[in-house]
């Protein structure tokens, strides 16, 4: 079952020494040091609050070809599951212009150079073993977009690499040799090939790490519109040599592709319902607390009370918002493992839109989303769309997501409606 808020409270405050009145829906700035000064102080009005209640969906349909960054590896969490992250990626010429290679040229070897943004991990170990696979695929990627939950049919005959390597917490780039299995596929001396034919008799490749549960739990975030990333070949012909680079994933301007599989397991968790294709299109209440979990996991949704709502709007026809944030408290103020912004949409399904103050470049630095450790919550300015949802006549639901979470393992906890912190929107108004 869908819930609403259940809760609402009223108050008056005696008004804080402030800037002028403000009477529109646009946050003022102060003229000086705005970026240290509560947005909240910044006006007089009438003080409410109202409490939320919210519900847990699964993340259904997550687009994940094409973006800057992927991801690889594993993440294992006892509240809200486990997190398998597969990358496929095509291998292609660095331009249109086809290859065409001496006869008689060798390969001597052939290096997957990947850059890496971010490693996660919830050891205190500085060194980290990562046991990648590396196999080729059994048709191509096609030239369409793909989610979380596609994956493309791949030839585990096929193995380009299959290895240990061990990288520091601080990692820049990821060099692996792939086996002369590719070797054919890369370099045909002696034949023009054009670019599309390479696509086709490459295919593309799908790469693992450390998937067996004996392994240590690691998510690599990698670069993938870094120049750094690629495939490149060096060959000799006689006493020359020479090297070729090969795009690894997605280059502006030409239609090659890379996308994420993400495989959640959800058995045992406090996200079990989502383990069954049933369930998924299920919700799970948040009176206790609400679950985030990026990769195509779990999304949050709150709705404003009907009751409230309407008696607001009838009370207060010409209400002008002069400040409102939301304000989400977690469970746990762990900032090593919590995810660094939030991200609100309005509506709960598919066709959920990012809220306009989030668009809004001169929001106060801070109350935009990101987790405030002294009062162990987020926070997220949400004037215009407070001030939208009233005007409207009807509540679609606000989505809350984590930001970057195409390319993040970190989840967040929040509290729910029976907790003493509760999830709430605090808004200054005038008449």
């Amino acid at each position: 079952m869908r819930h609403t808020i259940l809760h609402y409270s009223v108050g008056l405050l005696a008004a804080l020494g402030a800037l002028l009145l403000a009477t529109s829906c646009e946050e003022k700035e102060s003229e000086l040091g705005s970026a240290l000064v509560d947005p909240a102080t910044l006006y007089n009005g009438i003080r409410d609050t109202v409490y939320l209640e919210g519900y847990t969906i699964y993340d259904d349909s997550l687009l994940t070809s094409d973006y800057s960054e992927a991801v690889i590896g594993r993440h294992d969490d006892a509240t809200v599951g486990n997190t398998r992250c597969y990358l496929y990626s095509q291998i292609a010429i660095s331009d249109n212009n086809g290859l065409n290679i001496t006869e008689g040229t060798q390969v001597d070897s052939a290096i997957l150079s990947l850059v890496v943004s971010d490693i996660y991990t919830t050891s205190t170990a500085t060194t980290h073993s990562l046991h990648i696979k590396i196999h080729q695929l059994a048709e191509a990627i096609a030239n369409s977009s793909y989610y979380a939950g596609d994956t493309v049919a791949t030839d585990y005959s096929t193995c380009f690499y299959d290895g240990t390597v061990d990288v520091e917490n601080n990692v820049q780039t990821l060099t692996l040799k792939l086996n002369s299995n590719i070797y054919d596929l890369l370099v045909k001396p002696g034949q023009s090939i054009t670019s599309s034919q390479f696509l086709e008799d490459m295919k593309g490749v799908r790469i693992e790490m450390n998937d067996s549960d004996s392994e240590e739990p690691v998510v690599l975030t990698l670069n993938m519109n870094a120049s750094n990333t690629r495939v490149t070949v060096y060959c000799s012909k006689d006493s020359a040599t020479t090297n070729y680079s090969f795009i690894f994933g997605h280059q502006v301007g030409l239609t090659t592709k890379h996308f994420n599989h993400f495989k959640h397991k959800f058995e045992g968790s406090t996200l079990a319902r989502f383990a069954t294709e049933d369930g998924r299109n299920d919700t799970i209440g948040g009176s206790s607390h609400c679950y985030l979990k990026p990769m195509g996991g779990a999304r949050v949704v709150y709705m404003l009370d009907t009751a409230w709502y309407n008696n607001f709007r009838a009370k207060h026809p010409y209400a002008i918002l002069n400040y409102a944030e939301l304000l989400l408290p977690v469970a746990s103020g762990d900032t090593t493992t919590l995810p660094k912004r939030l991200l609100a949409y309005k509506g709960s399904g598919r066709d959920a839109t990012l809220v306009s103050d989030a668009t809004d470049g001169a929001r106060y630095t801070g109350f935009d989303g990101s987790f405030h450790t002294d009062r162990n919550c987020y926070r997220m300015q949400i004037v215009r769309h407070l001030q939208q949802l009233l005007m409207a006549g009807t509540d679609p639901g606000t989505t809350i997501a984590i930001d970057g979470r195409r390319s993040t393992p970190r989840n967040a906890v929040l509290n729910g409606t029976s907790q003493t912190d509760r999830p709430r929107i605090a808004f200054i108004y005038s008449e």
